[in-house]
């Protein structure tokens, strides 16, 4: 998923990470209350968006590691060394007026095989959650949470993992006399 920060309401979001994780479970990638990695980026719109994500991960049945902000390979290394799904709220390289979620499998990236069934279960959350009356909804009006979950306290692992990747790749003395540049541009870095 991925649009305009203005159209992704928080309704919308849960319901693309419930489908995206009904669909998960129901073809055997991931067990029912099976642990489901969580993490985003610094864009503005992440915090919320990781709420929404949030909560739909609860109300699908499932546990939650917060991994914090970090970047999308560190999250999805740890889903598959861990065999667990992950959800990565990111708009990667596009302008902070948009962002996105991406949800991988346990053993990797979703494919395009997967796509007719996400959309599948998808449109089964969007049918169950339209279909509830104001009183019973867990969104206002305007698609927005009433009550937004706090994010749990973060996991570091995912980020200590993806840093010793790289610290174990290099020989103490590699850069030595080296001049080394740095670009960043939307990245979220892991120290």
């Amino acid at each position: 998923m991925r649009g305009l920060v203005d159209d992704i309401r928080d309704l919308e979001a849960y319901i693309s990470v419930k489908g995206a994780l009904l669909y998960l479970r129901e073809s055997g990638d991931i067990a029912a209350y099976a642990t489901v990695l969580l993490g985003g980026d610094l864009r503005p719109s992440t915090d919320r968006i990781l709420r929404a994500s949030l909560q739909a991960i609860l109300d699908g049945g499932f546990a939650v590691e917060y991994a914090g902000k970090l970047p999308t390979p560190a999250l999805m290394l740890r889903g598959v060394h861990e065999q667990r799904a992950t959800v990565m709220v990111t708009g990667s390289h596009i302008p902070f007026d948009r962002n996105g979620i991406k949800v991988g499998k346990s053993v990797g990236e979703l494919l395009k095989s997967d796509e007719a069934g996400v959309l599948a279960a998808i449109a089964r959350v969007r049918e169950e959650e339209y279909d509830k009356t104001a009183a019973m909804s867990q969104f206002d009006s305007s698609g927005r949470l009433k009550e937004r979950p706090q994010l749990p306290e973060i996991a570091t692992t995912a980020q200590m993992e993806y840093a010793r990747r790289y610290i174990d790749g290099f020989s103490p003395n590699a850069l030595r006399g080296w001049r080394i540049a740095f670009y960043e541009h939307s990245a979220v870095g892991v120290t």
